[in-house]
């Protein structure tokens, strides 16, 4: 009798039975653990730039437009010349504007060029900081000829690049890149010269509305006080004819003493219809106080 032969039976999955594949997937490289901290940089420097150039900036205005007005209270300067120093303070303003506040609303340097800067400050993460930004871009959907080149093997060994530098960059410290002093001591001047206004303000509101007015509004007509006053006390409505008309005035304000300040009196006289020349004549001081 013949013995059966035992031979492996091989079957075939039905169509409709899924199949288990072993798939891998590669891990992929952020770019945000690289790139962000030196984006975070790059805004602070633009951000200290901007309040460094706008504080030192409006610090200048204000202390030569506050200078312009004391030498105005001491000369009087007429209309015409005040507003030709403000279209000129205009001008400078634009200038300012133009060629230092928006550059600095501007500025961007390189990612490339502040990872170096990082590599000089810390000598631990030289070579690495900029090849690592470099690496982040090695994906798949990048199209970068060197991502090609090297293919998964050399993307993950980028990955690991990237991951330990950006574990490195929590060493960065911002203000041993940055120096804001600059920025500080433009802030401070401002601060300095917009609280001497604000004292000024409080001292005397009047002296201080006025001379805003004199220097920011030159055509409003705005006049300063008078250094000196007089006050008329001839006090005479009818007097003879013939006899010697007195007359007197009273020195209200004057920045000196009484006895040291000339008070002229101007006059004409009419005859007959007719008006003669004006006079000037010096009243003679009588030290003592009159009551008006």
């Amino acid at each position: 009798m013949p013995e059966a032969q035992h031979t492996p039976e091989s079957t075939e999955p039905a169509s409709d039975e899924p199949v288990s594949q072993n798939v891998t997937t590669e891990r992929r490289i952020d770019p945000s653990i690289i790139r962000d901290p030196l984006r975070r940089l790059r805004a602070k420097a633009r951000l200290l730039l901007v309040v460094q150039r706008i504080a030192l900036i409006g610090a200048t205005l204000l202390a030569g437009l506050a200078l312009f007005t004391l030498i105005d209270f001491v000369l009087r300067f007429p209309t015409a010349l005040r507003a030709t120093v403000l279209i000129i303070a205009i001008g400078v303003l634009f200038w300012f504007v133009r060629t230092r506040i928006r550059p600095a609303f501007r500025f961007a340097p390189r990612l490339t060029d502040l990872a170096l800067r990082v590599e000089q400050r810390y000598p631990s993460m030289q070579g690495r900081l900029a090849s690592a930004l470099e690496f982040a871009d090695w994906t798949p959907e990048s199209g970068s000829k060197a991502s090609a080149m090297v293919g998964d093997t050399g993307r993950g060994l980028a990955r690991i690049v990237v991951e330990r530098t950006a574990a490195d960059m929590n060493q960065v410290r911002p203000s041993e890149l940055i120096k804001p002093a600059g920025a500080k001591r433009s802030a401070g001047a401002f601060g300095l010269v917009l609280a001497l206004l604000i004292a000024a303000f409080v001292v005397s509101p009047t002296m201080f509305a006025t001379g805003a007015s004199r220097t920011l509004a030159p055509w409003s007509g705005a006049e300063w006080p008078k250094r000196t006053g007089v006050a008329d006390a001839t006090d005479v409505e009818v007097h003879p004819i013939g006899r010697a008309l007195p007359m007197r005035a009273v020195l209200t304000k004057s920045p000196r003493p009484a006895d040291r300040t000339d008070v002229l009196v101007q006059y004409r006289l009419t005859t007959d219809g007719e008006t003669g020349p004006i006079r000037r004549e010096l009243l003679t001081h009588q030290s003592r106080d009159l009551t008006l």
